[in-house]
């Protein structure tokens, strides 16, 4: 892979520019990851434009390779006995921030797509895809932010099943719901194809999880 300056530029900056902008919204009493993010913004096209859209498409597979080590090392954090102990704690808390945020947003957007669009198939498919995107949480950002406080007790363990659980719950929803969106709007679409898909996902880096633990 041939390696552009812009792509050399965005590796330099997390190696220097990140820890120095870390330091400094550190000395802020902010968490560092917003200045990871901040130094994105600077070099990107909404600032220097020194990174361009297609060198961040370059880097893609970083992004799931770094994401699939978040993964194991949330999942490493993770006891069977916590999620035995506390099932129904986290059972209502996945429900509230996953299921009613795809509720909260999904209809409003359905009811403003109908007023702008007047067809309901496309006004459902639209709430239906927005609503799976909006109950997804962001993990990395939110076990950067307990890797860096060092936070122990029950609410980081919480807050650690959640990220795990609500990512397995957006994925169900995002797959589901963009089925029915291909069916709604006319589109060919297999539900329980995506069903197989999906459960062949979850349950299949369940076992790839577990048996990388055991080794």
């Amino acid at each position: 892979m041939n390696l552009s300056p812009g792509i050399l530029l965005i590796f330099g900056i997390g190696v220097f520019g990140g820890i120095l902008s870390a330091i400094v919204v550190k000395r802020l009493s902010i968490p560092q990851v917003l200045g990871y993010i901040l130094m994105g913004v600077l070099i990107g096209n909404s600032g220097l434009r020194l990174v361009s859209q297609a060198d961040i498409e370059m880097l893609k597979p970083f992004n799931f390779f770094a994401l699939g080590i978040i993964g194991f090392l949330v999942g490493s954090e993770i006891r069977f006995s916590t999620l035995k102990k506390y099932s129904r704690q986290f059972s209502a808390i996945l429900f509230a921030e996953g299921i009613l945020a795809f509720l909260f947003v999904g209809i409003p957007v359905t009811l403003i797509m109908i007023t702008v669009t007047h067809s309901i198939p496309v006004s459902i498919a639209t709430g239906v895809v927005f609503g799976a995107i909006a109950s997804a949480t962001d993990p990395a950002s939110t076990i950067n932010v307990l890797w860096e406080y060092r936070t122990a007790g029950v609410l980081t363990t919480t807050l650690i099943a959640i990220v795990a659980l609500d990512d397995a719950l957006a994925m169900t929803l995002y797959g589901l719901g963009t089925s029915l969106a291909q069916i709604l709007s006319g589109g060919d679409a297999n539900i329980l194809n995506q069903i197989f898909i999906i459960c062949f996902d979850l349950f299949g880096s369940i076992g790839l999880g577990v048996g990388a633990g055991f080794l």
